[in-house]
């Protein structure tokens, strides 16, 4: 398979962030507009995923979500949080190999957005994408841009 371009990558990542800005809105009725502030919604939307996977002995007799779901549902907020980061600090988004997984690279800062989606939605709120945000912030807004 070639590989994917960055006007490609660019146009695939738009997609999925605002794939998130619609399944925001239409299931669960919270919107999201690219803000900072946005991202707190996010975390609400994603705190309505944790719910949804059993958890103790319930997982015995209830299915939750499937590991594929798990997956697609970390990619596409996964892109707009890291929309969110590259509108507001710069940075690239690039592709290393079609795993489909997206790293967004500013200076000597690589984040996968992503991968902290997919350990919110399975770890819980010790995982929390809004207060990740402001530690990035803390610690690297300053590299970036």
């Amino acid at each position: 398979m070639d590989p994917i371009s960055d006007c490609e990558i660019i146009e695939t990542i738009e997609k999925l962030a605002l794939t998130a800005v619609e399944m925001s809105k239409t299931q669960f009725d919270i919107e999201l507009d690219f803000s900072e502030k946005s991202l707190e919604n996010v975390e609400e939307v994603l705190s309505r995923f944790y719910k949804t996977i059993p958890k103790g002995i319930t997982k015995l007799w209830s299915r939750g979500p499937s590991e594929s779901q798990l997956n697609s549902v970390s990619i596409i907020y996964g892109a707009y949080i890291g929309e969110v980061i590259r509108r507001h600090y710069g940075g690239e988004w690039s592709q290393e190999d079609d795993s489909g997984i997206f790293t967004l690279v500013s200076k000597e800062v690589t984040m996968v957005p992503s991968s902290k989606v997919y350990k919110r939605i399975t770890n819980g709120p010790e995982d929390n994408v809004s207060f990740y945000y402001t530690v990035f912030k803390t610690k690297f807004a300053g590299q970036l841009k």
